[in-house]
């Protein structure tokens, strides 16, 4: 038996290992919090946004404000445009980050036209990392 039970406890430990890509998504108007782990050293992030939007008709583009705070309260500020179709939306946001700061990182996205959006159901965020382009 004892045999058996340390090659299991083996396959176990190695298969319990953080996912290489994480989905968040937040209902409603917003603003959007996300907390995103950036504390591998050895890897680099992709980010992208998502939302889904019911109605007949849709804006051309949404404006987001974005503000990344660091692990030490630092501030980023940016403003990007996610472009809105009818449907199930899905825009890459940024590829091959590496952050100055390694840790637990805040993602806060405004959208200040989300009340006026008609069928406007929330905004998503993916967190990918890459290991290979490093």
């Amino acid at each position: 038996m004892k045999r058996i039970l340390l090659p299991i406890i083996l396959l176990l430990a190695v298969s319990c290992s953080e996912p290489l890509s994480s989905e968040y998504f937040i209902r409603g108007e917003g603003p959007y919090e996300f907390e995103v782990q950036m504390k591998d050293s050895l890897a680099v992030y992709d980010f992208d946004f998502f939302t889904r939007v019911d109605a007949r008709k849709c804006p051309g583009e949404t404006a987001l404000m974005v503000r990344w705070v660091s692990p030490s309260d630092s501030v980023f500020r940016e403003t990007v445009y996610l472009p809105l179709e009818c449907g199930d939306v899905y825009e890459p946001y940024r590829k091959g980050c590496v952050p100055v700061e390694y840790g637990t990182w805040k993602c806060i996205v405004a959208i200040p036209e989300a009340v006026s959006i008609d069928g406007f159901r929330g905004l998503g965020l993916v967190v990918r990392r890459d290991y290979g382009t490093r």
